[in-house]
């Protein structure tokens, strides 16, 4: 589990690899087909960039065993949701 990944690090060392390592992508660069394939994209890779710890809007965390399609839909509703409740208390 997570204890294993994490070793005998202590808590401030484990954040520190986390500030370093944390990455995001910006989901309106994400294009539908990207889902489809569970094998590691170095092209999506350099389309993300470094990232403080809770500067990106959400972390999204899913399984390359989901269907791709439901995958895409619930993404895309979940984006126009978000991008509405920002514009709404920007002017609300």
């Amino acid at each position: 589990g997570v204890a294993a990944l994490l070793g005998r690090r202590g808590t401030s060392e484990i954040l520190d690899q986390a500030r370093s390592r944390f990455r995001s992508v910006e989901l309106a660069q994400l294009h539908e087909a990207e889902l489809y394939s569970n094998v590691p994209d170095p092209a999506l890779f350099q389309r993300s960039t470094p990232t403080p710890l809770g500067k990106c809007d959400a972390f999204i965390s899913h399984s390359w065993h989901d269907d791709p399609d439901k995958k895409w839909q619930a993404l895309q509703s979940w984006r126009v949701e978000f991008i509405a409740a920002g514009v709404s208390q920007q002017f609300g």
